[in-house]
């Protein structure tokens, strides 16, 4: 994972909010789903983000009306959601969601966006999915979200151009392995002298939503829902 974690410190945290889009239309969304699965929890009740990033998940449990943790090994990426306005009540801790351990248990938790996929490999996903257990009260919720990448098996290769603008394209490239997703990040800006080009690379495991259920309820999880959205896989589970 430290390929994933130098990647977004030193080449995606400053583009990092551009490339995701409108924030408050994702929180939205983000709110919709969350509100449909979760459970109703107390007015005040504590929910950790985990793989927070910029923040989308962790405003829209805000808005649920939790009391929000917001976990992510990139400090410069949380900044954005610190100085953001109206968000300055999440708490935002730079940690490693594998190892993090907040003070008390906690009844809701969510990994989303594609931070599942930055593990390193299906042992590494095993001892994830036990670590939430452990941080978890009895009955707790858990949500996951991840690429769903399996309609790509066959192929060697994709391109996607991610954002554009009239200075600045972000181009990310992905070539598919058995096991792993190895991902190129360009992006091209315009500049007195011409165009730049600046390029970073990492590696993702690939996952399945089949094999993701069986390795958390293997860790002593029950499967609550499952539905695939905009490319994305979204799994709610229960301690």
């Amino acid at each position: 994972m430290s390929n994933v974690i130098s990647h977004y410190d030193q080449f995606l945290a400053p583009l990092y909010t551009w490339i995701a889009g409108e924030f408050d239309v994702l929180v939205e969304t983000e709110k919709a789903y969350l509100a449909k699965v979760l459970r109703a929890s107390k007015p005040g009740a504590k929910a950790l983000d985990l793989g927070a990033g910029h923040g989308v998940h962790s405003a829209a449990l805000l808005k649920l009306g939790y009391q929000v943790e917001a976990v992510d090994t990139s400090a410069a990426i949380l900044e954005a959601l610190k100085i953001r306005k109206g968000h300055a009540t999440i708490r935002t801790t730079n940690k490693d969601m594998r190892t993090y351990r907040p003070l008390a248990p906690v009844e809701t938790c969510v990994c989303m966006g594609d931070s599942l996929a930055h593990l390193g490999s299906q042992e590494e996903l095993a001892a994830f999915a036990g670590h939430i257990h452990t941080i978890m009260r009895p009955g707790g919720q858990f949500v996951v979200s991840f690429r769903d990448f399996t309609k790509d098996a066959k192929n060697t290769g994709r391109g996607v151009m991610v954002r554009e603008e009239e200075n600045r394209i972000f181009d990310c490239f992905m070539f598919f392995g058995s096991t792993h997703i190895e991902v190129i990040d360009a992006v091209h800006e315009k500049t007195s002298q011409g165009w730049t080009l600046r390029t970073s690379s990492y590696r993702k495991i690939r996952l399945t939503a089949e094999d993701v259920i069986k390795t958390f309820k293997e860790k002593g999880f029950s499967l609550v829902s499952q539905e695939n959205s905009n490319d994305f896989v979204r799994i709610c589970l229960r301690t």
